[in-house]
């Protein structure tokens, strides 16, 4: 029994020394997201009729924070698909140009629980039409560019631009692309 309370105390007191050292290390992020469908890069103007935001925090892998490990938590609505709730984790990698500025990509994967705008209905093999389920939950391979300005060590404004594919999304089109434009900050306490 001392063995149990003695190596369960360990536990307690390693992952709370690790968790303040993380914690101290850690980059967090807030963005305001455009989104819209389609292939990368075209009609980038419809971007602007729908909105979301997201919140997420990084873990950098070195001292110069130019790289990391990002866990997203993420919200947006749009006319044509609804609304949709999504998290995903992205390896960044963003290298130092110059003193202040930073470019770079972020790739990784996510879930994304996607909610019609309206009633879906869905037409049989004999040609009779059924109302679908409103919600369906969906993996998905996120790939960003970035490029970022160093105002100080705790504040970096940003802008990204994301293509994600959506698998599954339905059958007649089991790869979906969505890409977002993304303006947000990054910060450290």
């Amino acid at each position: 029994m001392k063995t149990y309370k003695m190596l369960t105390t360990t536990l307690i007191l390693l992952t709370a020394l690790c968790w303040g050292e993380a914690q101290s290390r850690l980059l967090y992020q807030v963005s305001v997201n455009f989104p819209a469908f389609g292939l990368p890069g075209y009609r980038l103007s419809e971007n602007f009729q729908n909105l979301g935001l997201s919140a997420g925090i990084t873990y950098p892998f070195n001292p110069n924070e130019t790289t990391g490990l990002r866990l997203d938590l993420g919200y947006y609505r749009t006319r044509a698909q609804g609304s949709s709730l999504y998290v995903q984790s992205q390896f960044s990698l963003h290298p130092r140009i110059g003193d202040k500025l930073e470019a770079g990509i972020d790739l990784g994967a996510g879930y994304q629980i996607v909610g019609a705008a309206g009633p879906g209905w869905v037409r049989d093999t004999e040609g009779q039409w059924h109302k679908q389920n409103n919600q369906k939950g969906l993996f998905f391979v996120p790939a960003g560019l970035h490029l970022g300005y160093r105002i100080n060590n705790t504040w970096r404004p940003f802008v990204q631009y994301q293509a994600q594919v959506l698998l599954g999304y339905n059958e007649a089109f089991p790869v979906f692309p969505v890409h977002l434009l993304t303006l947000g900050q990054t910060f450290k306490f």
